[in-house]
Parts: C-alpha cells; sequence; structure tokens
C-alpha cells in the first residue's frame, strides 16, 4: 500500500472499528513501511506523525513523543528535508504536545525551529502567522503577558496580507485579549474580543458561536469596570 492508502485505511478504521483497531493497524504499517520503503523518508515521517497525533489525542503523551521524535529523526536525516514542510509539521506538532504538557521552553524550541523554515520556504501567509500565533499562546500559557502580546500582534499583521484571513485575525485578537487580561487591563481586553468577536461573527457557520461568546465576554468585562467605577 501507498502512504495515502494506508492513511485512508487507518482514518476507515478509526471510524468503523475505534482506536485499538486503528492504533494497532497504524503500528503494523509504520514498521512494515520501514522495511518495505526504507528510501521513502517523507513517507515514513508522514505515518509516523500520524501515529503521534493518535496517541496524543489519546492522552498518551510519552507515546506520542516517541513517535514524533521518530518521524523527526527520519526527516533529520536529509539535509533537503530539514527545510520542508513535512519537517516543519513534525517539529509543530511537537511544539504543541510540549505547550500541552506544561514544557513551555520546548515548545518555544520547536515553534521557533518551524518559524525558521518558514523564514527560508515560502508557505501561505495563513501559515507563517499561525506558527506567530503558536509562539504568542506559549508565552500566555506561561504567564508572560507582554512577550505574547507581541507575538499575537505580528501575527495578525501578516494575517491581515491579502487576502486577508479573517480567522487568523480573530484568533490573535482573542490572543491579544488574554495578554491584556493577564496585565489587568480589561477594558483594553473587551475592545480586542469585540474586534476578535467580529471577525468570527463575520465568518458565520461554525465561527458565530465564538464570535458570540467573545462580545459577551467584553460586555461582561465593560459592566465590571462601570461597577467599579
Amino acid at each position: 500500500m501507498t502512504v495515502q492508502e494506508i492513511l485512508e485505511k487507518y482514518d476507515a478504521l478509526a471510524k468503523s472499528s475505534g482506536d485499538s483497531e486503528a492504533e494497532r493497524f497504524l503500528t503494523e504499517q509504520c514498521s512494515a513501511y520501514d522495511a518495505a520503503a526504507p528510501e521513502d523518508l517523507t513517507g515514513r515521517a508522514a505515518l509516523y506523525n500520524e501515529l503521534g497525533g493518535f496517541y496524543c489525542a489519546a492522552g498518551s503523551y510519552e507515546k506520542s513523543e516517541s513517535a514524533f521524535l521518530r518521524a523527526k529523526e527520519l526527516l533529520d536525516g536529509s539535509a533537503e528535508l530539514r527545510r520542508s514542510d513535512s519537517r516543519a509539521a513534525v517539529l509543530e506538532n511537537l511544539g504543541s504536545l510540549y505547550r500541552l504538557t506544561g514544557q513551555y521552553d520546548r515548545a518555544l524550541e520547536h515553534f521557533s525551529a518551524v518559524r525558521e523554515i518558514y523564514d527560508e520556504v515560502e508557505v501561505p501567509h495563513e501559515l507563517y502567522a499561525a506558527c506567530i500565533s503558536n509562539i504568542g499562546q506559549v508565552y500566555l500559557d506561561a504567564g508572560q503577558a507582554d512577550e505574547a502580546e507581541e507575538f499575537f500582534k505580528g501575527a495578525l499583521a501578516i494575517a491581515q496580507t491579502e487576502p486577508a484571513d479573517r480567522l487568523m485575525m480573530g484568533t490573535s485578537l482573542g490572543g491579544m485579549a488574554s495578554a491584556r487580561l493577564l496585565r489587568g487591563d480589561a477594558a483594553g481586553a473587551a475592545e480586542l474580543l469585540r474586534r476578535a468577536g467580529a471577525h468570527f461573527n463575520e465568518l458565520g457557520g461554525q465561527y458565530a458561536e465564538a464570535g458570540e461568546y467573545f462580545i459577551t465576554t467584553a460586555d461582561e468585562l465593560e459592566g465590571r469596570g462601570n461597577e467599579s467605577a
């Protein structure tokens, strides 16, 4: 089977047979494809990257890290692939895993490595904006409001590039609002939340609920400010 066929069968098994069967199949296919196509580093890495994502979603973080690191190891073996979208995707997953488990220094290391790749390889601006936003989110989680806001501002500036990415614009504004709240600036946070909510409401559909949440939260923050005044 090709990598695409393996992943399609894995998705079908996950939907029809549950996690245990899907895990067994994907684990076996990672080993089988290692033996069948040792020269296909990108394909082998894609399978381990998928396995890492499976384990992360299941809360098996040590297994997730091992699978992601195996994917990274494969791509690190080629000078060409070290600056590839495939390696950036693996590094991003590792960064997200480390952020999830509170390993903020390691998360920043990996998201910064993604940024270095994107500085050299042309990618859609929404991907670059998402990378910068991820760095801001790590700083926010770590309680470093000033650093977080600067990166969210950077993500917003990139997302505004035509064609504008309203989802990332709203996300960046929401991150900036959280940073303002962390510093105790409720009024500033409320203003940013209204702007974020407007973007999500304009997107509509599945994003409308988030838009209304942002605007309701802005109302609450402004209400608290009026009460204290």
